[in-house]
């Protein structure tokens, strides 16, 4: 199979595995199907009629990436009241998603790595594996619940171990990452970005929502959580320019 190096190259794919799943599982027309996609409903015909290529099969044959479509043509069949672009974006995500899986599963020790560094590479290894394992089972769960929030749940734990598993092959990549350099004309940006997160955090969620559904307890002090972190960082990256 072709090397995949971008969510765009692999978008026509996705798209049409998304068509796919939208007539065999939603029953819906094919020009539901393209206003939902966001494509001319021609193309949804081109879809169908076209032979099934290899990195179709390669997509097709992973667990995760079943599960990760399954649930994205759920939400998009759910969510035909959002914008086009709303839609488009959440597409657009589940590529860049895709392609995390995809590397995680083709990453390969570098042949110039000193022997001192091969603990490092076998335990990123092993994060690496189950982050995505973790991604994976959080997906299947997903897709396999009713209540709308717990799928929120257990989507935002998949993403989150998608992102990771993308951290860590880019560490496993990258030997020398013990040198930074930071543009400082970023400054401006980080900023701003700073003062938008110290506004969500003087409205904690968790605290002004009051609900005894388990999920959307998790759900808040997630969001509340993820702020402060967010502070964190951006702190942290202030302080080095």
């Amino acid at each position: 199979m072709q090397r995949v190096r971008s969510a765009e190259q692999i978008l026509p794919t996705i798209r049409a595995l998304l068509t796919e799943e939208l007539i065999s599982k939603q029953r819906l027309t094919k020009k539901d199907i393209a206003d939902i996609i966001g494509v001319t409903p021609s193309a949804v015909t081109q879809y169908t009629a076209q032979r099934r290529g290899q990195l179709t099969e390669t997509l097709s044959s992973r667990k995760e990436i079943r599960h990760l479509l399954s649930g994205l043509a759920s939400r998009l069949v759910s969510n035909k009241g959002t914008t086009p672009e709303m839609r488009s974006a959440e597409i657009i995500e589940a590529a860049y998603q895709i392609l995390i899986i995809l590397k995680g599963s083709h990453i390969e020790h570098r042949k110039e790595a000193p022997p001192e560094m091969e603990s490092r590479i076998r335990l990123l290894r092993g994060r690496l594996e189950t982050e995505l394992r973790e991604a994976s089972r959080s997906l299947e769960v997903a897709n396999s619940v009713n209540d709308d929030f717990v799928k929120m749940l257990f989507r935002e734990i998949a993403t989150d171990s998608m992102r990771h598993a993308d951290i860590v092959s880019h560490l496993m990549g990258k030997l020398d990452y013990d040198v930074s350099v930071i543009d400082p004309s970023m400054r401006t940006h980080l900023k701003q970005m700073e003062e938008e997160e110290e506004r969500a955090a003087e409205q904690p969620l968790s605290r002004l929502i009051k609900t005894q559904h388990p999920a959307i307890k998790a759900l808040l002090r997630s969001i509340d959580a993820d702020e402060e972190k967010h502070r964190r960082m951006l702190k942290s990256l202030s302080s080095k320019l």
